[in-house]
């Protein structure tokens, strides 16, 4: 094996731990705090709610999905917390 396989399967490996790992909830607060440059100590996540999954009985579409929304106070404390949007 080559160098240039080595660095070429590194890349994908990184580029795929990249892209799964955006969505965990460390990712989620570091952004937050960054975003209002606070430490992550100070972000709280709220549960998404799954009532308008495809999978939540009854099965189908819903016709909603949740956006997710920043409230911020003075103390620079930031909750993270889903807001129901109508239509898809």
């Amino acid at each position: 094996m080559s160098s240039d396989d080595v660095l070429g399967y590194g890349f994908w490996i990184v580029l795929v731990l990249v892209v799964l790992g955006w969505h965990t909830d460390y990712a989620v607060k570091a952004r937050y705090a960054m975003k209002y440059d606070t430490s992550t100590d100070k972000v709280t996540l709220e549960d998404k709610p799954i009532n308008c999954d495809f999978w939540t009985a009854p099965m189908g579409n819903k016709g909603c999905h949740y956006d997710r929304q920043a409230l911020v106070n003075d103390d620079k404390q930031v909750t993270v917390y889903y807001q129901r949007m109508e239509g898809d």
